[in-house]
């Protein structure tokens, strides 16, 4: 679902990966 996908967003954000997201 969408909302588990922004939470994982968020948490790869804390862990440093929102660049390599994609």
């Amino acid at each position: 679902e969408v909302d588990r996908f922004q939470e994982l967003q968020e948490e790869l954000k804390f862990r440093g990966y929102s660049g390599t997201w994609k």
